[in-house]
């Protein structure tokens, strides 16, 4: 647990990002995906923007951080993405309309390539990591991903193109190989050796996977079976390794301010009540923020 929470931020991304991005990207069906383009992306581009600065308003003034105003926007951006799978899975057993359970996982995904755009540009300012025109970074950061997923999407559709015997079990297998392999590949060559966001390159590839790539798998139920058990693996493993840290860090502060003989020590690495408490106002904020934003967005969307 010590090793896990003491990871490179970097490495946990890369471990955990590629495989539940590219299962919803892919999933993807291109009618309604159409029908709810506009939609997603007024809530993924513009409501990301808005909840982001409205939480880094709510950072400066209302915590006692006295963070700067690129920290707490990119602490905002991290808020203003959203995770609605158990909202999905609701609605699709309530049979809700489909498209309802488009725009909502749809925006999931897209808000999560714009959230971390956003993140990379103020989090790389804060840090000074980077320098000079926004507008040139953002460009970098947004059309180089484009391409790149673009590139790799096209890469995946045609190694598959060439393995399409049906009855034939290895063909299977090594369509779910590049499947998963191009999906990894695709977020580290994107993240880590062009510089660019990876999160929006997977996203790219997956989508154009799911528009072209069905007709030439040879068996879709194994291969959607695949992801599914990919996504809950991971989903599983990173909400456990999240609780188990959180957890471990409060048991520390109770150990900190029990044990007489570390009366005098640093207390700063556990939490403790009132950290739990600004957690608590912080979560009704961006409820609230979240409220704000997508009713502002409101003419927009109908």
């Amino acid at each position: 647990l010590d090793a896990w929470e003491h990871i490179d931020g970097h490495l946990l991304l890369r471990i955990f990002l590629p495989a539940l991005l590219f299962n919803d990207a892919m999933q993807l069906e291109w009618h309604r995906t159409y029908r709810c383009l506009s939609q997603c992306l007024v809530l993924a581009v513009p409501g990301v923007l808005i909840s982001a600065a409205l939480t880094a308003c709510y950072v400066r003034w209302l915590l006692p951080y006295e963070w700067p105003w690129d920290l707490a926007l990119a602490f905002g951006s991290v808020l203003a993405a959203t995770d609605p799978v158990a909202v999905v899975a609701l609605l699709n057993d309530l049979g809700a309309s489909p498209v309802l359970t488009m725009v909502i996982a749809g925006e999931s995904m897209l808000n999560d390539g714009s959230a971390i755009v956003v993140w990379e540009l103020f989090f790389g300012m804060a840090v000074g990591a980077f320098s000079g025109s926004p507008v040139a970074l953002l460009s970098r950061l947004v059309l180089g991903a484009v391409l790149s997923g673009v590139a790799f999407g096209s890469a995946m559709l045609y190694w598959i193109s060439l393995v399409p015997r049906r009855l034939e079990h290895h063909d299977q297998l090594i369509q779910a190989a590049i499947t998963v392999a191009g999906a990894f590949a695709c977020y580290y060559v994107s993240e880590v050796i062009l510089g660019v966001s990876g999160v929006l390159a997977i996203i790219c590839a997956g989508a154009e996977c799911a528009f072209f790539m069905w007709p030439l798998v040879c068996n879709r139920a194994a291969l959607e079976h695949l992801w599914h058990f990919l996504e809950w693996l991971f989903n599983t493993a990173l909400f456990e390794l999240a609780g188990l840290i959180i957890g471990g860090r409060c048991l520390l502060r109770v150990e900190l301010s029990w044990n007489p003989e570390w009366a005098g020590r640093d207390h700063d690495s556990g939490i403790d009540l009132a950290d739990l408490a600004l957690v608590g106002f912080t979560f009704v904020a961006a409820i609230a923020i979240r409220f704000i934003a997508v009713f502002s967005l409101l003419p927009l969307l109908r």
